[in-house]
Order: structure tokens, then sequence, then C-alpha cells
């Protein structure tokens, strides 16, 4: 269910009323890779990190391709990397309609005016719905409701904090987000993995273990943004499970991350380019882009 452009002070008289419905029409949810039947998605109590944007002055958006080994088990990766000081200049993006109406994060991103972007948000495919919260530029797109409570956030606010972690619904005016986006698993918390440690997890469900392509969005300890794709192929086991994205993630300095949609969903745009490998039917051919709905946006 989406509600477009909602001022953010209404948002927490919705909760209630979404809960009914959604228990007289429940919602199935068929993603690129599914999370385990195991989690129920239950109120929890906030348990979030907030850190600090970076001090100015900032460096320019750096965008580049990583290569090598995960150190705990020698497979290679592939990967693309953006690091963000201002983080300013970067929004989550849905394009209007974008809920029910996917398109590429290629299509996104020039519609959006992206210098930099990669896909986001899980979704389901019939009918085409966005998961979880959606805040945009401060409209909530998507409220909070009991039930996604339970799924890692990310967001920014509007004295210049990222968090990330787990929220309450009541506790949502406090933050006064600008921007946020629900994820599945708190990979990196304090500058190390914390897949085990994720309550949105189940440490040895397929959705950890399965080697796919990965998206995931983090920030240093400093404040700086990151953005990271790693290329793979579902059907041939190539790419990393969570626990190889969250050992790359600490390596690139990440000291809180979380996971984003992957698999056949997993694409990178760099000046409106599709910047990685993307397998969107998971099979090595053809080369192709998913259609998603929310993207990262950064705007230079």
């Amino acid at each position: 269910m989406a509600l477009v452009n909602l001022p953010l002070r209404w948002v927490f008289l919705i909760p209630i009323i979404l809960l009914e419905i959604e228990s007289i029409f429940p919602t199935i949810l068929v993603e690129s890779l599914e999370p385990p039947p195991e989690i129920s998605r239950v109120l929890i109590s906030t348990d979030a990190d907030v850190i600090p944007w970076p001090p100015t002055p900032w460096k320019p958006l750096a965008v580049q391709k990583l290569t090598g080994h995960y150190n705990s088990t020698g497979r290679p990766y592939t990967a693309y990397l953006a690091v963000l000081e201002d983080l300013s200049k970067f929004h989550f993006g849905l394009i209007p309609n974008g809920c029910a109406n996917r398109h590429t994060t290629l299509d996104s991103a020039k519609q959006l005016g992206c210098t930099y972007a990669t896909n986001a948000g899980f979704f389901s495919f019939t009918p085409s719905t966005c998961e979880g919260t959606i805040i945009i530029d401060s409209n909530v797109i998507q409220p909070p409701t009991p039930s996604t409570s339970s799924s890692c956030i990310f967001g920014l606010t509007a004295d210049g904090h990222t968090v990330t972690g787990f929220v309450d619904v009541s506790d949502y005016p406090q933050y006064n987000f600008t921007q946020l986006l629900s994820g599945r698993g708190w990979l990196v918390r304090g500058g190390v993995g914390y897949v085990n440690k994720s309550s949105d997890l189940s440490p040895s469900s397929s959705f950890v273990t399965e080697k796919a392509p990965r998206t995931a969005i983090a920030v240093r300890q400093d404040g700086t943004l990151l953005l990271l794709v790693v290329d793979g192929i579902e059907v041939t086991n190539q790419g990393p499970d969570l626990y190889e994205m969250a050992e790359l993630l600490v390596a690139v300095g990440a000291y809180e991350a979380m996971n984003l949609d992957g698999g056949g969903s997993t694409t990178a745009v760099y000046h409106n380019q599709v910047f990685n490998v993307p397998t969107c039917q998971d099979t090595p051919t053809p080369i192709c882009q998913r259609n998603v709905t929310t993207i990262t946006c950064i705007k230079e």
C-alpha cells in the first residue's frame, strides 16, 4: 500500500488503521531473495545506532571497481563502491507510481537525475508493491507499521545524522527522518560483522547463505556514506553470501551497514551507464536489468 507525500507528522496516526486492513487483506510477498519463513515480524523495541555526518570540507563523490578474494573463504569478488562525504546529496528514489509500475535502476536514475544509483528496497512481484517503510525528502511514501518495525532500517535525519538498526513506530518522531528505507539484515555494527545477531535474519537460512549478487548501504565511523554492489549469478552460486558481504563491507571501512535487495535486482548505475554486470534472470545470460521499485540516488 503506497501513501504518497504524507507529511511526517501525520504518519503516526496511520499504523493502527493499516494493521486492521492488513488483517483483512494479507499481502503475499515474492522477492528476488526471499526471507526465511521462520523469521516472524513482531513489534520490537528501538535498537539503533546514530552517527553524525562528516564535517566539512567534503571530498567529491568517488566511485571505483574492486576485485579481490574474501579472506575467510578465498572466493573471488567483483564489486563496485561509491563513497560520499556530503550526505545532503544522497536520496532514496522512487519515480511516480513506482511501487506499482516498476522500472530499471537505469531508467529511474535518469528520471530522477542521479549521478550514481543502485537498486534499493525489497518488493513483491505480483502484484507489484514496495515492502517496508519509505521516506523520501521528508515525504512519507509508505509509513512504518508495527509489522515493519522488525525490519532493519537505514535513514538520514534533518539534523545531519544517519540511523541504522531497528526503530519502533512510536519512536519515529524523535528522529525527524528526511530519508529512510527498510532493508533486510543489519550486516555490520560497530565495525564488525553482525549477521548472526541481526534480529531480522536467521543465520543458517538460505537467504543468508545463498551465493548471489548483493547490494548494501553503509556508513564509516566518520559518517561517510558507502554504497556497495557485488556481482554474482544465483544459479551458478557466484556472488557473496551475507557473511562474505559483511566481511567486504568491513574491509572497505563500513562501521554500520544494512542489506538491500539483491539477486537479479542488483544493479549499479554511474553517469547514465550500467556500471556492474546485472543478471536479471539469475542466470549467466542475458546480462540485463530487473525492473525494481526504490533506488539509492546520489545527485552531484
